[in-house]
């Protein structure tokens, strides 16, 4: 299954671009979909906040084909377990991918990561409440930075392949400091109500 063959034939006939338009009801018979999954994710963590080990375990929905089914499963721990190991090299990351009476996955716009960042964001989230840390401060307690090796990445990479990497640029410390600021992060997160307004506010990161 597949899209691209048909304007690379037309565009070989012709030599011109081609352009392939699908209807409504083409888009669900021959193009392709995000992966679907449910992830469960369990962190370990000392009081002050420093991780000492993530699991992350993804059910995920390939269609009913298997196309990139076990790269786009494998990056839904590999791309996202390694953002919080400044300090912890315990990872563990556990798939299993299903075939469903649906259109077939794709390579669809961050391809697992999307999938396995939320769930781990959300799992940083519930764990600075639960502590009662800073959300910034304990993803900047924990971010990986520039010259650390991604620990997974001596067991596993995208597509089960195994590809040690050092990580030669990284700029999410940066980032979370800089969007602190301008985003005045210690006032507004205390601003959970505005005078004469009966909505609550929230504020995330």
């Amino acid at each position: 299954l597949g899209i691209e063959h048909y304007a690379s034939l037309v565009t070989l006939e012709t030599g011109r671009p081609a352009l392939v338009y699908f209807d409504r009801e083409e888009q669900f018979f021959f193009s392709r979909r995000r992966h679907g999954a449910k992830l469960r994710v369990r962190i370990g963590a000392d009081e002050d906040g420093t991780l000492n080990g993530i699991h992350i375990d993804a059910l995920s929905d390939t269609g009913g084909y298997g196309t990139h089914g076990v790269t786009v499963s494998s990056n839904m721990g590999t791309m996202t377990l390694p953002v919080y190991t400044k300090h912890c090299e315990n990872l563990k990351f556990t798939a299993k991918v299903i075939y469903t009476n649906k259109p077939p996955g794709g390579a669809f716009r961050g391809y697992g990561t999307v999938q396995g960042g939320f769930a781990l964001e959300s799992a940083m989230d519930e764990l600075s409440e639960e502590l009662e840390i800073d959300p910034v401060e304990l993803r900047l307690k924990n971010a990986i930075e520039e010259n650390m090796l991604d620990p997974i990445s001596k067991v596993i990479s995208e597509g089960g392949k195994i590809i040690p990497r050092e990580i030669k640029s990284c700029g999410l410390t940066e980032t979370l400091e800089r969007g602190r600021k301008l985003f005045e992060w210690e006032k507004k997160k205390k601003q959970t109500r505005k005078e004469n307004d009966s909505k609550k506010y929230g504020v995330g990161v």
